[in-house]
């Protein structure tokens, strides 16, 4: 749960682009725990502010262009910063997923080597058709256990893949509706300037009105659910089931057990570690 944790704080972390009239600032989006926070910082490409009134237009004109290269710039860069998590991610699944796969053959060898040493001890017929059945309980009751635990790590996954995606949607949505507003704001001063209206006047409403677009944005940006936050239902969720699934395993195994015992000595069966 730890290394799940740490890792989306890591790998789901980050990103969102604020435009502004002195600039535009690609910030870090906070997130997927361990999961796994080693925070990014954040990448800043500043412009020269607009600060004589009388030549506002042709700086303005100017400005507008380094911010449509730098939306470009910024595109780009979050896209590969998103495809590089997707690909560290599911090479940690992949790696996950090649350990659990070691430790079950593992289990599986000793618990074969368990059931042949008690093979040499049986004397008579009636112990050995209670170690066939025996045998057949403890298989299926593992064959259970292990169908159970991967269907709540499967569940798990595709929660967070969906946390995840509807966190990336919303986070688009928010930038789209903000590069629009800007957008406009940009195309009203720029008709604004054609028109010969007074600078000094359309300086000070424009920055007005850029600033109130992006403290909107940035207060859109805080609503967006944090996904360390909502993996908690989700980890609750796979730690009941996998509690559930091994404690139905220690039953069906108590009680293979005790039909072997009723024929057998004593025995202490090989039980897999806890997955």
């Amino acid at each position: 749960m730890i290394l799940i944790k740490r890792m989306m704080k890591m790998n789901y972390n980050k990103t969102i682009a604020i435009l502004s009239l002195a600039g535009i600032m690609l910030f870090p989006f906070a997130g997927l725990a361990q999961e796994e926070n080693n925070g990014e910082q954040p990448l800043e490409l500043t412009l020269e502010p607009i600060a004589v009134e009388n030549v506002f237009c042709d700086k303005f004109s100017a400005w507008t262009e380094k911010v449509k290269n730098r939306i470009v710039e910024n595109d780009a860069k979050l896209e590969n910063w998103r495809a590089q998590n997707l690909n560290k991610r599911m090479e940690r699944l992949t790696a996950q997923d090649g350990k659990s796969e070691q430790n079950r053959k593992r289990w599986d060898e000793n618990r074969t080597n368990h059931f042949s040493k008690l093979e040499e001890k049986a004397q008579t017929d009636e112990q050995r058709q209670a170690l066939i059945k025996f045998q057949e309980s403890v298989n299926a009751a593992v064959s259970a256990r292990r169908a159970s635990m991967d269907a709540a790590k499967s569940a798990f996954r595709e929660g967070i893949s969906a946390k995840l995606q509807a966190r990336k949607s919303k986070t688009d949505e928010v930038i789209s509706a903000y590069r629009n507003g800007i957008d406009g704001i940009i195309e009203k001063i720029n008709a604004d300037c054609d028109t010969g209206a007074d600078q000094k006047e359309l300086r000070t409403t424009g920055m007005s009105a850029l600033k109130n677009a992006k403290t909107k944005f940035q207060s859109d940006r805080k609503a967006i659910e944090k996904v360390n936050v909502s993996l908690e239902t989700l980890l609750s969720t796979r730690k009941k089931a996998m509690e559930k699934a091994q404690a139905d395993f220690k039953s069906a195994l108590e009680k293979a057990k005790e039909e072997l015992k009723s024929v057998w000595p004593a025995e202490k069966p090989a039980e897999e570690s806890v997955e």
